[in-house]
């Protein structure tokens, strides 16, 4: 049977864009431009251009995730801002007689600024991040910070990252910690057009270790094909894991990626991301 989580605010460990789920999640030595905002702020320091991207995720229940992220890269430190909001649709509330008395929403969301830059060959990262979560009108709220390192040499690039280091989240009479976790991938381009990465994470406080593994192939730098797989190590864990796959398509500087990705037994969710370069 799967343990209770440790940590709350578990949507902070969902990815805001679709190419990385796609592949599995595993983005910590990959993600660059706008996508690392969430998987390593270190990747900020390898975007060519200012990238705005948004992410669309049908949810279950009736809910929808959304995010914009935006990176803006400079001459020596890049930055850039995420906005992420988890709403989980409208509830109906029960009187103490179980009958019905009107009906509340609740919803997840975080604002993230981060900054980026190279030293000695070797990027570096910092995000910090405000947490909110909302029910039936309470609502908590929390500081927190990600940070992460990066090094690419040729078709290859190491990373690691620390996510969700903060307060703890207080709502009325209680309290929960936030889903600190630690990240390390590597990838590898095989050719210049194929690509294949592997990332570890550990929920710190949560006691789950994934593995996750992931592929790109690129035909004329125009039409991506993406898969992944992901498993837990610790299989009494509740995890979400199973084959993802999409696929993505650049035109000049306008980008749309889709996603699919295995939910427990709630089937698949969808992601579409839009982005633009400029």
């Amino acid at each position: 049977m799967a343990q209770a989580l440790e940590s709350g605010a578990d949507f902070l460990n969902i990815p805001t864009d679709a190419k990385g789920p796609a592949m599995g999640a595993a983005n910590t030595a990959m993600a660059s431009g706008a996508a690392s905002l969430f998987y390593n702020a270190a990747g900020l320091s390898d975007s060519e251009k200012s990238e705005l991207a948004f992410m669309h995720a049908v949810w279950i229940e009736g809910g929808a995730y959304d995010s914009v992220n935006l990176a803006l890269p400079g001459r020596k430190w890049a930055f850039g801002i995420s906005y992420a909001r988890l709403d989980y649709g409208s509830f109906q509330a029960r009187a103490a007689d179980r009958s019905a008395n009107g009906s509340f929403s609740a919803y997840d969301r975080s604002i993230s600024l981060a900054a980026s830059g190279k030293v000695g060959g070797i990027n570096l990262g910092i995000a910090a991040k405000s947490v909110k979560t909302y029910a039936a009108g309470y609502s908590a709220s929390a500081l927190a910070a990600d940070i992460g390192i990066m090094k690419r040499a040729g078709g290859f690039s190491f990373g690691i990252s620390a996510k969700n280091l903060g307060q703890n989240l207080k709502m009325l009479s209680g309290e929960t910690k936030l889903p600190l976790s630690v990240n390390i991938g590597a990838a590898i381009n095989i050719i210049p057009q194929a690509a294949i990465a592997v990332d570890i994470q550990n929920l710190v406080r949560d006691g789950e270790t994934t593995i996750k593994v992931g592929s790109e192939y690129n035909l004329f730098n125009t039409f991506a094909i993406r898969g992944g797989y992901a498993s837990a190590i610790d299989s009494g864990q509740r995890n979400i894991t199973g084959f993802s796959g999409g696929f993505g398509f650049q035109f000049a500087n306008m980008g749309i990626d889709y996603s699919f990705t295995p939910f427990a037994d709630f089937g698949f969710t969808k992601r579409v991301n839009l982005s633009y370069k400029f």
